[in-house]
């Protein structure tokens, strides 16, 4: 699982799942009601991390990219597809440890909304005998 240029150390213990939002508005008129609805939207759609426990450094990392106004690709598996993100909150419960050993957070929530789906480039290289395509 990766956020920009951070690897994850400790993968969340919750992550809801990325889905496509449909906005939808309904009001009520004398006679009946008016209703609007739109195509499913990616942009706007929430993704939320959780854990129940979280190493001190992670979280400094994550708080990092948490004060920072970028825009960052978010891989939530390193395989499939990613998604340009904002941070929008990060919290977790401060707790030292017993003999100055690293302390810890619990209960960190990390926010993210997607402003898009991240597009992958596709370069195709010939020759005379052999085909190379890369995937950046």
């Amino acid at each position: 699982m990766r956020l920009g240029n951070y690897t994850f150390n400790w993968k969340p213990d919750k992550i809801t799942p990325v889905q496509r939002i449909k906005p939808f508005g309904q009001v009520n008129t004398y006679s009946g009601s008016a209703i609007f609805q739109w195509t499913p939207l990616l942009q706007g759609v929430p993704i939320v991390l959780e854990w129940d426990m979280m190493e001190e450094d992670q979280y400094q990392q994550l708080k990092i990219k948490f004060l920072s106004t970028s825009v960052y690709e978010f891989n939530p598996d390193n395989r499939g597809q990613s998604y340009n993100v904002i941070v929008r909150t990060l919290n977790g419960k401060y707790i030292d440890t017993v003999n100055n050993e690293q302390p810890y957070r619990l209960d960190v929530q990390l926010v993210m909304v997607i402003e898009s789906a991240a597009s992958t480039s596709t370069t195709t290289t010939s020759s005379s005998s052999t085909t190379t395509t890369t995937t950046a």
